[in-house]
């Protein structure tokens, strides 16, 4: 029998990931499906979805609004609007896809602990878990996909980053100085750019859904899980994840993160006093 490679585990999950979810294609628009995206004026359009940049994700209704704060899962929606139209299956589709790539961050992760057939195992449990069905079988579910798709990033970013730091503090071989300096400087470049991932992958998850706050709570958890001789710290990641995070807060509450606020008239404003987009009617 031929060995299980990595690379055959994360397309295996993410096939099975997809292929339970086929009969979801047949839904339409359903529950908060209607006022999120069927009758919302913000995800019909980038534009639209651009102006409500800072407005609540739930439309105002008699000058009210049910709070949250969700930009990006906002966009998604306007820029499959403006793509697809407004068909019910190609956002079915669009969600069914992303839990595939879900489900493929989340072998690519456990093969850091586990054989190629034990992620495997890993994420075929994590792509038929019932807790899925809501939020891949429901449009509007797409905002947790996306925010689970931003966390898992985020970990395998922060991953690559403590790699990236070690090589610079600990090379494996030095063959002379030149060498020694084009090695450090190289390693910085790909500190460097795997930090801005980090920090992007997490503003991803968090202006998908409130709950990818915990995004630095699992790089953490990644990071306790290194062998002891390979723990590195890195502590300037989490103050930069630390610094995302407080600016988010900022925003969240500025753009909608309390539920009940009056839409425009009612004595809510944006941020730096810009005033709401106008409620859609």
């Amino acid at each position: 029998m031929p060995r299980l490679t990595p690379r055959a585990a994360v397309w295996t999950a993410a096939l099975v990931a997809a292929l339970v979810y086929v009969p979801s294609l047949r839904n339409r628009w359903a529950l908060d499906d209607h006022a999120i995206i069927e009758d919302n004026a913000a995800a019909h359009s980038i534009h639209g979805a651009l102006e409500a940049a800072f407005s609540p994700y739930w439309p105002y209704q008699d000058g009210f609004s049910a709070g949250l704060y969700r930009p990006v899962t906002t966009l998604s929606y306007a820029v499959q609007w403006s793509v697809t139209g407004d068909a019910p299956f190609w956002f079915h589709l669009c969600n069914l896809l992303l839990h595939a790539l879900a489900t493929a961050l989340v072998v690519l992760i456990a093969l850091r602990w586990l054989t190629p057939a034990g992620a495997l195992a890993a994420g075929l449990v994590f792509a038929t878990h019932a807790v899925h069905v809501e939020a891949v079988a429901n449009v509007v579910g797409r905002a947790e996909i996306l925010s689970g798709i931003g966390m898992l990033a985020a970990v395998l970013a922060a991953r690559r980053y403590r790699d990236a730091i070690s090589d610079i503090r600990y090379p494996i071989s030095v063959e002379s100085t030149r060498t020694s300096d084009i090695g450090h400087r190289t390693s910085g470049w790909r500190a460097r750019a795997w930090l801005a991932g980090t920090l992007l992958a997490v503003l991803l998850a968090m202006a998908s859904k409130e709950s990818g706050v915990m995004a630095a709570v699992l790089i953490a958890l990644d990071q306790a899980l290194d062998p002891p001789g390979l723990r590195r710290v890195g502590w300037n990641l989490y103050v930069a994840v630390a610094a995302v995070m407080a600016g988010w807060l900022f925003l969240w509450r500025a753009g909608g993160g309390a539920a009940g606020r009056g839409g425009p008239g009612g004595g809510s404003c944006g941020v730096g006093g810009a005033p709401r987009a106008a409620p859609p009617t």
